[in-house]
């Protein structure tokens, strides 16, 4: 093995660590599992080819024309995180590659790279405006971008360990971090400087999310926890002991009713958002689910998980409604576009795309 191969490999090791993957077989060793990832030996909870449907995949190739289907080769490494623009006629990616690769979805073709951060990038998070986009990264800072002309407007620094998450406030004002410094932090989304620091998570902060009226924010993470803090106060007010260990991403529903927990156990967990009582658990993904999305109704929740699929969900009677198959990997990030026609997905590992899904018809 070369240097840069044995590089590469201990770099995507610690991600992986991170992140807590489990093994799909339950006596290999978690250590061996994570080597033949980033070897590529296998691919995490499926076989590559195993799934296959119609999508819109997104790279920095020159395109291919299959059954239909546009399909770009050449992804970015490592892919971590999706978003659509509020216009929708826009995607961001980010990932491993410390870059953050900006989409038209007209014409499917790279608008720009941006490139400044030292590390990895977790999320991407476009504006209300659509006109700045935020970067979190493992480099413990997050930056806020120029979308029209690429440029670095600002540079947060102030969390003490990986910055997994970020979201603007729905008024564009401000924004908000999570960090493996077990805090979230609010900002000035143009000063940049810190405006309140929320501690009281026991572990690292895996997610989190701003109500519609921006006055609160869910946060969740690997201590098991869901916790809603007040803005205008800055103080916590609400704290959920849910059943599960580790929960790797938490939504808001438009509406403000719903909370949506990711978890690894496999399930998807829906909590009554003012009274933190559980309402709903969903369960048919075979391994750890990673992101979830609701549509703009908020009657219908997306979910990305390890076994390779994305799926759609009826929330009005708890079911499995569409079950998208084509990644040949663990599937990170998951988003609805802004008139939930569309969602765009990001795999991993040997399924490094975006694909986009047309979720008005069956696939």
């Amino acid at each position: 093995m070369s240097a840069t191969t044995m590089l590469q490999v201990i770099t995507k090791l610690r991600y992986w660590q991170r992140i807590r993957i489990r093994s799909p077989e339950s006596n290999m060793d978690w250590r061996i599992m994570l080597l033949a990832l980033s070897l590529g030996i296998f691919s995490a909870g499926c076989e590559e080819g195993e799934n296959s449907s119609a999508g819109v995949v997104l790279s920095s190739q020159k395109p291919s024309d299959t059954h239909g289907c546009l399909t770009f080769t050449g992804p970015t490494s490592g892919l971590l995180s999706v978003a659509f623009s509020p216009n929708g006629e826009l995607v961001a990616q980010a990932g491993m590659d410390k870059s953050v690769k900006i989409w038209k979805v007209a014409g499917q073709n790279e608008m720009r790279s941006l490139q400044g951060h030292a590390g990895s990038i977790f999320c991407v998070a476009f504006s209300p405006s659509g006109e700045r986009l935020a970067s979190a990264s493992d480099d413990n800072t997050v930056k806020i971008w120029e979308v029209a002309s690429g440029r670095e407007l600002l540079t947060l620094e102030g969390h003490a360990e990986w910055v997994r998450y970020v979201a603007f406030s729905p008024d564009g004002q401000s924004l908000a971090t999570a960090s493996d410094d077990r805090t979230v932090k609010v900002w000035d989304a143009s000063s940049g400087k810190a405006t309140f620091t929320f501690t009281g998570h026991t572990a690292e902060v895996m997610s989190l999310a701003y109500s519609p009226d921006g006055n609160r924010i869910a946060s969740t993470g690997s201590d098991g926890t869901l916790r809603v803090w007040n803005v205008l106060h800055g103080d916590e007010a609400l704290t959920v002991n849910t059943s599960t260990t580790y929960i790797n991403d938490v939504a808001f529903s438009p509406d403000g009713k719903w909370l949506a927990l990711a978890c690894m156990d496999d399930v998807i967990l829906l909590w009554d958002a003012n009274s933190g009582e559980k309402a709903l658990t969903l369960t048919g993904h075979r391994s750890a689910v990673m992101d979830v999305s609701f549509s703009p109704d908020s009657k219908q929740l997306a979910s990305a998980s390890q076994d390779c699929t994305v799926r759609v969900w009826d929330l009005a009677n708890g079911q499995e409604a569409i079950e998208l198959l084509g990644h040949t990997a663990m599937v990170m990030s998951v988003t609805f576009s802004p008139d939930g026609k569309r969602l765009a997905s990001g795999g991993m590992a040997k399924d490094e795309n975006v694909k986009l899904w047309n979720v008005t018809q069956p696939p």
